[in-house]
């Protein structure tokens, strides 16, 4: 029961720290692309908070113990997926928005920011009653209240962490890479006994490939601008003169034209 104890109170604290830290992550993400810091924030925090009230009207009360761990594992696995290729998938849509490849294109961008936002919200929302149900399916009514504590204390923590020290220290790309193999690590710690033969392998090699890409986080970054340059025959890095906000620009596709690191 210990053991269980300890497993459920360090799963509860890492989707509580990359929760809170995926939504300053977006924020942070957009305002540097687009601007308009004030507004971008306040959009992505009130989106993330609505996701999350969504995601958490999720029914479980009709699942057993196994069902709840393969939702939960699951839903870690997007939420990985999602957060860890981020700041890629917004800077592709931008660069899409600004060539005129989609329509309305501040309105496109728009949509897909939010839409990202929402999708990793929605499932964030999810992981805490689902763990609350497997903590009640187990008999384990104690750890409940703490659970709940645990996740508040977490977000507060994620909350700190984030600017003072992940962003400063890695930049973005790494820091969605590094919150990422967080979200596979509290999967892998769900994974025992019939669900180790159906996700171990799976999130071990994503494990991997994170830790693979987060290593090479500055090479990622040049692929990224290779691949947005390929879109237009002039290339991405001559529309920085063009772009509406051209030192943000220069943010995102020279790292070392800029103290903010991608």
């Amino acid at each position: 029961m210990m053991t269980s104890r300890i497993r459920l109170a360090l799963v509860g604290f890492l989707l509580g720290f990359c929760s809170l830290s995926y939504e300053f992550l977006l924020a942070q993400m957009m305002s540097i692309l687009e601007g308009h810091t004030v507004f971008y924030y306040s959009m992505t925090i009130g989106l993330f908070i609505f996701a999350l009230g969504l995601g958490s009207l999720m029914p479980a009360a009709g699942l057993n113990r196994q069902a709840v761990l393969q939702r939960l594992i699951a839903f870690e696995i997007l939420i990985a997926a999602l957060g860890g290729a981020a700041p890629f998938i917004l800077a592709f849509i931008n660069v899409l928005a600004r060539e005129n490849y989609l329509p309305w294109p501040d309105l496109s961008f728009l949509l897909g920011h939010s839409l990202l936002v929402m999708s990793i919200g929605c499932l964030s929302g999810m992981e805490l009653p689902l763990l609350l149900r497997v903590a009640e399916a187990q008999g384990d009514e104690k750890i409940i209240i703490k659970l709940l504590a645990l996740d508040y204390l977490a977000s507060f923590l994620g909350a700190v962490c984030l600017p003072l020290w992940l962003f400063p220290s890695f930049g973005l790309v790494q820091t969605s890479l590094l919150l990422g193999t967080l979200n596979l690590l509290a999967a892998l710690a769900l994974v025992h006994g019939q669900l180790a033969a159906r996700f171990g392998s799976f999130i071990v090699m994503l494990l991997i490939l994170f830790s693979l890409a987060f290593r090479r986080a500055d090479s990622l970054q040049a692929e990224l601008s290779r691949l947005i340059m390929n879109l237009d025959q002039r290339g991405a890095m001559l529309r920085v003169k063009q772009h509406p906000y051209p030192m943000l620009s220069a943010m995102i596709f020279d790292k070392e034209a800029s103290d903010a690191k991608i």
